[in-house]
């Protein structure tokens, strides 16, 4: 953990524990969280506990993330989806996201379509390794 995260007290956070049946080797900043909801069927079903990495540097296109954002819910809301963007080249020559869209596997579902204003309104907090238990 960092300075910034302040001392690992694994009760603060959480109150089981999750057994890696095939264990390591593990790379820094991998979790594991418990996905609910069935958007991700057949690869990720209702309650699976998924281990996910720390978000991919460069291109996010067609990854399984897990994401924040703040016009989800009522108060901002975790996913776990495909992604997809679309960027423009702005004045000063840097890329901008104009939409991003959240897909799900399960056809039952709409994918989720963003329009970005402001990139602080998205997070990618992991992207999806795989399903280590149910």
């Amino acid at each position: 953990w960092s300075a910034e995260q302040g001392p690992y007290d694994p009760g603060d956070w959480s109150d089981e524990w999750v057994t890696y049946p095939r264990g390591g080797p593990f790379e820094p900043g991998m979790f594991v969280a418990q996905v609910v909801g069935d958007s991700m069927v057949p690869e990720i079903n209702d309650r699976d506990f998924c281990l996910f990495r720390q978000p991919p540097a460069g291109s996010r296109q067609g990854k399984r993330l897990l994401i924040w954002h703040a016009k989800i819910g009522n108060d901002g809301q975790y996913t776990v989806k495909v992604y997809t963007s679309e960027k423009v080249l702005d004045r000063d020559g840097n890329w901008t996201h104009t939409k991003i869209t959240l897909k799900p596997l399960n056809k039952a579902h709409q994918p989720i379509e963003l329009t970005i204003r402001n990139e602080g309104e998205v997070r990618v907090i992991g992207e999806f390794v795989e399903v280590v238990g149910r």
